[in-house]
């Protein structure tokens, strides 16, 4: 059976320290190091607090509600 990935802000760290590991360990010295970097060479120190779908919601909304004020909306 296939792995679950993460969704969410965990997901979003997962992917983006997938990308960065990838991208560091192919332009790294393997003189200087020689082991692969890992996810979690890239992953916050914290662990993340998954927010509930209203908190999700609640969160997207205030950010979309900060963008369209710079824009004049409202």
């Amino acid at each position: 059976m296939g792995r679950i990935q993460p969704v969410g802000e965990a997901g979003a760290y997962w992917r983006a320290a997938m990308i960065a590991a990838t991208i560091a360990s192919l332009l790294s010295d393997p003189k200087a190091r020689r082991q692969p970097y890992t996810l979690d060479d890239f992953m916050p120190a914290e662990p993340l607090d998954p927010l509930t779908p209203e908190e999700e919601i609640a969160a997207a909304k205030a950010r979309m509600d900060s963008l369209f004020s710079g824009m004049g909306g409202g």
